[in-house]
């Protein structure tokens, strides 16, 4: 992934830090990656609940006024990845906050 990071960029004590960040050609994309070895107990997405979206749009914002430069747009992805033992299946949500 062309300028993702492999170790946090912002630390907020009341949310997780960001992990992954890309740079598309209209907006900084701040990624939410979701991992389950099976779906038997739902979706990666379905741990995605509307309070964790509101802490990352959060964070998000505290990564923004952190880094200066354009993008200015922030867009909010979240991949699903589903590790089962015949293979993995990859999801990928855009924008959604």
């Amino acid at each position: 992934m062309p300028g993702a990071a492999s170790r946090p960029l912002v630390t907020s004590p009341t949310c997780w830090p960001i992990r992954y960040t890309a740079l598309a050609s209209e907006a900084t994309v701040v990624i939410e990656v979701k991992t389950r070895s099976s779906v038997d107990y739902g979706h990666p997405f379905d741990a995605i609940t509307p309070r964790k979206l509101a802490r990352l749009r959060r964070l998000a914002g505290e990564w923004r006024a952190a880094h200066d430069g354009p993008p200015a747009r922030l867009r909010i992805d979240i991949i699903g990845v589903v590790a089962r033992r015949d293979g993995i299946s990859l999801d990928h949500l855009r924008a959604v906050g």
